[in-house]
């Protein structure tokens, strides 16, 4: 009879283990992102939306620093707040092929984690969704995005157009400048399909 009693308690204890799991944080489809603004040291403020199935903070904050880092890398960041539109980091001209997993890996290893800087806790607003077991969170994080391209680019997940010193932009990116900056940074506009380098002459366009 005991040895049924502790079997059952054993049951109990791992199905309260996978219910926990349930928990953990996941990037969404459904998240939404505001720019608060571009930050120094090439650094994105982002306000990220999300839905949870709990109010925990350990798992809300974790999953929303997880949609900001996807997001500057899939998505890219909307123009917002006197702020310009920035790209993607995996874009048509910067994906590699085939590296679906090491971006897998990123993720479920917690590595972004890495590239997240501040959170603003006076942004922090949670909404009960009426009818659901849901909650509405949302927080303003930020994100080192020019430390993401460059691990992103180390590890051979996406292409680097940096070399020989000299810093190569792709064509979304210096639409998303305005013509002024690009002309005060040097830059020349060449055909859609080159890239733009930043000299210390007289610009140059690698087509």
């Amino acid at each position: 009879m005991k040895k049924i009693v502790y079997l059952s308690l054993f049951v109990i204890l791992i199905l309260s283990s996978c219910t926990s799991t349930k928990k953990v944080a996941t990037v969404t489809k459904d998240y939404e992102v505001e720019t608060m603004g571009v930050g120094k040291d090439g650094t994105y403020l982002i306000k990220v939306t999300d839905y949870f199935q709990t109010a925990d903070e350990r798992v809300y904050i974790d999953g929303l620093k997880k949609s900001a880092v996807h997001c500057v890398i899939y998505r890219g960041i909307p123009a917002g707040n006197g702020s310009l539109k920035q790209p993607a980091l995996m874009n048509n001209d910067t994906k590699i092929e085939g590296n679906e997993q090491a971006l897998s890996d990123f993720f479920a290893q917690k590595q972004y984690l890495n590239f997240v800087g501040s959170i603003v806790n006076s942004s922090k607003s949670i909404t009960k969704i009426k009818g659901s077991k849901d909650f509405k969170i949302s927080l303003t994080v930020s994100v080192n995005k020019d430390e993401l391209r460059k691990y992103l680019s180390d590890n051979g997940i996406i292409k680097s157009f940096k070399r020989h010193g000299v810093l190569h932009f792709t064509m979304e990116e210096v639409d998303s400048q305005s013509s002024t900056a690009a002309a005060m940074a040097g830059l020349c506009l060449p055909h859609p399909n080159s890239y733009v380098e930043v000299l210390p002459q007289p610009p140059h366009c690698v087509v």
